[in-house]
């Protein structure tokens, strides 16, 4: 009995002066290589791990001593042991570590039998769908297998065993020979290749579906009848042929999964996919006879459903001995036609590119992603696949980037506007620090929206010269994130500009200020591209202006102006080149041109305290209006194409801009004085930015 669970292990034994060889080191030995396949197959329990050191094992020849013919001598004679004999006198043989590690190469039922007391078949438990595993043996044997658990078994050697194969779930690959008939269920899945062949030693049905079964390639052979249940799935690949030597049978609600390992064109493609040596079978859903009216009883009903890739149209035909498949691409924005504009931007885009292969003038990398996006069989997939080509994020950042340039002439405005209470004969000049963070939201319907944060300082210095003008000039710093809250991707930039700004008091109350100011910035750019990250910079350049014309109105301790502004900015976006993948985005660089006039009111009203220092309370309200084209849309290639052009858009620049702020400034000293503003932004009838402003002044 203890024979059958046994196993030597031979080793050579050095202690400096003698050498041993033998079997007593067998134990750790195996303990040895048990760790290794525990290493290898981490879902192994104890009873696969023995079963794989076992069924692997060397059995070496067995000789007994012979005369030889003359009778004087003695030889080595071979002998031939049964299995029981062999087992009697060697356990199951020499450990074996080579082959212990691909796998066992048996499946016995008195091991299986000790997990598997009724099915008799090796456990195969491989929990994770991340997880592949490799039995590269050859495996006999008078037991079966069965698949459990998300992860992938690939049975890569020759498997003559004689007990049955199910596929509860996960995958199941077959590359060569298995003569044991396969069920699979319906989490379960079985792979088949070119030199696949199932033959069944002693069951007419070599293959039961219900789950799923795909064929790669040309080649494989099931001999025996193929019978696919009612919500089976047989995935059928335009360039794969099977072959059933038998009888195919298929329930109502089969269901076909066609794709293309190739790229499809306009131009109609068939193969056949399927041959049997006898007619395919049809198996009618059963109908109750008081449900059917008397005249079309009688009658059954077969229906089997094809659930195509959504870029391709495919057309089964099914004939009495094959099954024939024949594929064509559809016009992409045909397909996009009720999706959100960004998709259709991508639609059209792409389609150019659909052409150019249909032509086969695109490079081999392009037409692996097209292939990639010709599989896709779930709006869902495809949506995100196309979104993930929109390039939309080049164009929306922008929007930022302008708001970079508004934030710091709002914060020069309201520096200008407090001047009006600075006149003081002692004090000419000024210093001026200020720190400003901001949070709001880049949106337009059809388009990824993008949450942004804005922060950075300026710091100023001014003069005012003969009462009537004012000269100043000021260094700033900003950092803007938008995180995109889709699939755009998210950008961050960081800004340094010089601004030169003054003010100029006229007769009659009436004042002009203007502000001149260029910025360099360093923008970075995250998203993916076909499930690849790209990870660029570029850099650009701003120049702004702004002027205004007012009027003051004096009421004392009140203070208004009214005034109408007129803004020009040119961003100078840089070139850049993802180069991830070849639908991915070259650009050289980009000018972007925006102008705007403004009107509004300002107020500020004084308050003397007991100590003898005053408090300012300020409040405004102004509108612009872009009178500029307010598209941030762009042309740029294909980083895998030479020629042809895209046009890629995003989130446009908003035609109207309400801006309402108020502030405090409290006097330190006769020098010196703290302020703090809120500024907030009105977009499309819905706050669109948040800025509060805190800084200190200090006359000299």
């Amino acid at each position: 009995m203890a024979a059958r669970w046994t196993i030597s292990a031979d080793a050579v034994f050095h202690n400096g002066q003698y050498e041993m060889v033998g079997s007593s080191f067998a134990a750790p030995r195996v303990a040895g290589v048990a760790a290794l396949i525990k290493e290898k197959y981490p879902w192994m329990g104890a009873n696969e791990i023995r079963q794989t050191i076992l069924t692997t094992a060397k059995r070496p020849q067995m000789y007994e001593t012979a005369k030889s013919n003359n009778s004087n001598t003695f030889v080595l004679k071979p002998i031939a042991l049964s299995l029981e004999e062999g087992t009697r006198r060697m356990g199951w043989g020499i450990l074996n570590e080579d082959k212990a590690i691909h796998g066992p190469a048996m499946f016995v039922r008195e091991l299986v039998d000790l997990t598997d007391p009724v099915g008799h078949r090796f456990q195969a438990n491989i929990p994770f769908s991340n997880t592949h595993s490799i039995f590269a043996n050859d495996i006999s044997g008078n037991a079966g297998l069965e698949k459990k658990g998300l992860g992938k078994l690939s049975l890569t050697g020759n498997a003559s065993y004689e007990g049955d194969t199910l596929i509860q779930e996960g995958i199941l690959e077959v590359y060569k020979n298995l003569q044991s008939p396969v069920h699979i269920l319906s989490r379960g899945r079985l792979h088949l290749f070119p030199e696949t062949v199932i033959h069944p030693k002693s069951t007419v049905t070599a293959v039961k579906n219900e789950g799923i079964v795909e064929n790669f390639g040309k080649g494989a052979v099931i001999h025996g009848d193929y019978f696919g249940t009612k919500n089976s799935k047989l995935i059928a690949n335009l360039q794969s042929h099977l072959k059933v030597n038998g009888k195919v049978s298929l329930e109502e609600g089969t269901e076909f999964l066609p794709y293309s390992d190739e790229y499809i064109g306009l131009s109609p493609v068939s193969n056949e996919i399927l041959t049997s040596t006898e007619p395919i079978t049809f198996i009618k859903e059963a109908v109750p006879s008081a449900a059917i009216p008397s005249s079309q009883r009688g009658v059954g009903r077969f229906s089997s459903r094809y659930r195509s890739p959504l870029l391709l149209k495919s057309i089964f035909n099914i004939h009495e001995n094959s099954i024939h498949l024949s594929m064509q691409r559809k016009a992409l924005p045909t397909v996009m036609l009720n999706e959100a504009e960004s998709t259709k931007n991508v639609a059209n885009n792409l389609e150019n590119i659909f052409v150019a292969a249909d032509n086969g003038k695109v490079s081999e990398e392009t037409l692996s992603s097209l292939i990639g996006l010709q599989t896709l069989s779930t709006r869902e997939d495809l949506n995100n696949q196309l979104n993930s080509l929109s390039g939309e994020i080049y164009a929306s950042a922008q929007a930022l980037t302008f708001q970079q340039s508004q934030t710091v002439n709002r914060n020069l405005s309201n520096r200008l506007f407090s001047m009006k209470h600075e006149k003081d004969p002692t004090y000419k000049s000024n210093a001026w620090l200020s720190y400003f963070a901001s949070r709001g939201e880049l949106r337009q319907k059809g388009y990824d929206s993008a949450k942004t944060i804005l922060h950075g300082g300026q710091f100023g210095m001014d003069r005012i010269f003969s009462d009537k003008y004012i000269l100043g000039t000021a260094i700033d710093y900003s950092y803007s994130r938008a995180n995109f809250q889709k699939y755009a991707g998210r950008s961050n930039s960081e800004s340094v500009g010089l601004s030169f700004y003054g003010k100029l008091l006229l007769a009659s109350d009436f004042y002009t200020q203007a502000r001149l100011g260029i910025s360099r910035i360093s923008t970075r750019v995250e998203r993916e591209v076909l499930h690849k990250k790209s990870d660029i910079h570029h850099k650009d350049t701003m120049y702004s202006s702004y002027i205004e014309f007012g009027k003051n109105f004096n009421f004392n301790a009140l203070q208004l102006s009214s005034f109408l502004g007129y803004s020009y900015d040119i961003l100078e976006r840089g070139k850049f080149d993802e180069s991830v993948d070849s639908l991915a985005i070259r650009a050289k660089k980009k000018q972007y041109h925006r102008s705007g006039i403004s009107a509004g009111l300002r107020g500020e009203y004084s308050i003397l305290n007991q100590d003898g220092k005053q408090t300012y309370l300020n409040l405004y309200t102004s509108i612009e209006k872009n009178i500029k084209s307010s598209s941030l849309a762009f042309d740029a290639k294909y980083h895998g194409e030479k020629e042809g052009m895209a046009h890629f858009e995003g989130i446009r620049l908003p035609k109207y801009t309400l801006w309402n702020g108020l502030g405090i400034e409290q006097d330190i000293s006769s020098q010196s004085s703290a302020y703090l503003n809120y500024d907030m932004k009105i977009e499309k009838d819905k706050i669109a930015d948040q800025i509060v402003t805190i800084g200190f002044k200090y006359k000299f």
